[in-house]
């Protein structure tokens, strides 16, 4: 027979593995997502140089992007893999010493030194390919006005 302590025990942990699983739906869908947003900004570059205000206003739409990803979803998504660690830590203190729970223990250090650090490791990719193709608007933006808006 499976005691109440026991029961609530692994919905609480069912709960926190479910938090784990969205947040790492949030990285993934971001690192398709914010690729395809700066794709869409090069695109609508006029590489000819004759709209110089075009390529202007997409700059500036470039660095909103930046912004807005930057100070806004990924902050969310890192403040949430902290929120998840310290109900961990939390969790595993208020069951280490309990016999029967020793087997969700384990697979809370696991979830924690694991899939926890893989998140970050992920959402530190994310941030670095979004700096990158930031800088390579930033690179397209600068070569159409130097080599074409100013030279023509």
């Amino acid at each position: 027979m499976v005691n109440y302590t026991e029961l609530c025990t692994n919905e609480h942990f069912q709960k926190l593995v479910d938090r784990i699983y969205e947040s790492i739906g949030k990285v993934s869908s971001y690192i398709f997502g914010i690729p395809i947003g700066y794709i869409l900004l090069i695109n609508n570059f006029d590489f000819s140089g004759e709209q110089c205000f075009k390529n202007t206003s997409l700059l500036f739409l470039g660095i909103i992007f930046l912004i807005l990803i930057w100070f806004v979803l990924f902050k969310n998504i890192d403040e949430s893999i902290k929120s998840i660690e310290k109900d961990i830590d939390d969790f595993l203190g208020k069951i280490k010493n309990i016999k029967e729970l020793e087997d969700i223990h384990q697979k809370l250090e696991t979830l924690k030194s694991s899939e926890l650090k893989k998140q970050l490791f992920k959402l530190n990719l994310v941030k670095i390919l979004t700096f990158l193709i930031f800088a390579i608007i930033l690179s397209t933006f600068l070569f159409i006005v130097f080599d074409v808006c100013i030279f023509m």
